[in-house]
């Protein structure tokens, strides 16, 4: 933008589908093995990586003092040392929270195989759903799903759920990385960088998808386990380190 501010944004609207997951691709709910072999054509859906917004943004500051800028521009060998060739940048990244798979865990009478890895092929059922299954409201952390709009299949004959695979999808991530940095000048062929960086400078809390799996209902096939729909982890809060490099 001038010569001592630079700026990028780079934004990204895209959209990623497949039948299945990698063999280490099981999170969320996702497995490799098809709800129902003789359907594959019903595993088509959203990947697990799909990540439909991407915003990175970009803002690198060499700040105006000490000699060649607008501030000391004349400052002696010790004041230059002590204001110049410092530097500021920040990164902000913005992106769309993972697809979640909601499942739920087969008692024997419907099991459609004796597989139990989920690198060899594991079966996943889904559930049954008649609305959102997103509850949508502040209380998201203990409550993500609509308990309302979800329901276990009852029937031995039918073990396989209506709902899609990955149809919901974990809360959006937003994280601001800041880093100041200075130069000091050894000789003409050698510097050294101090470089001090804060990740999450603003400490937020980006939480991580549900628990998506159901292991117990009532008779009427409404979920009663109780991590069912829980978030119990976040990525990194903030993070400071500190750091010396000699180029030369």
């Amino acid at each position: 933008m001038t010569r001592d501010v630079y700026f990028l944004n780079s934004f990204t609207w895209s959209k990623a589908i497949d039948n299945s997951s990698g063999s280490l691709e099981n999170a969320n709910g996702n497995g490799i093995g098809p709800q129902n072999p003789r359907n594959l054509a019903g595993e088509k859906s959203l990947s697990l990586y799909d990540q439909p917004l991407t915003n990175v943004t970009t803002v690198v500051w060499r700040l105006p003092f000490g000699n060649g800028h607008s501030f000391f521009k004349s400052a002696s060998k010790a004041v230059n040392a002590a204001v110049g060739g410092w530097e500021l940048s920040g990164i902000s990244n913005a992106f769309s929270g993972q697809p979640v798979n909601i499942v739920y865990s087969p008692t024997p009478p419907f099991q459609v195989n004796s597989i139990s890895a989920d690198f060899r092929g594991a079966s996943f059922p889904r559930v049954n759903i008649t609305g959102d299954p997103v509850l949508g409201q502040p209380n998201q952390i203990a409550h993500y799903f609509n308990l309302n709009n979800i329901r276990i299949p009852l029937d031995p004959s039918q073990p396989f759920g209506n709902a899609g695979r990955n149809v919901a999808r974990s809360l959006p991530f937003w994280q601001l990385d800041v880093a100041l940095l200075k130069n000091f000048a050894i000789t003409e062929r050698a510097k050294l960088q101090f470089r001090a960086e804060i990740f999450n400078i603003l400490n937020r809390a980006n939480f991580l998808s549900p628990n998506s799996t159901c292991s117990a209902w009532t008779a009427q096939g409404v979920c009663t386990t109780g991590s069912f729909g829980t978030i119990t982890s976040t990525l990194d809060p903030r993070l400071i380190q500190l750091g010396l490099k000699l180029m030369f």
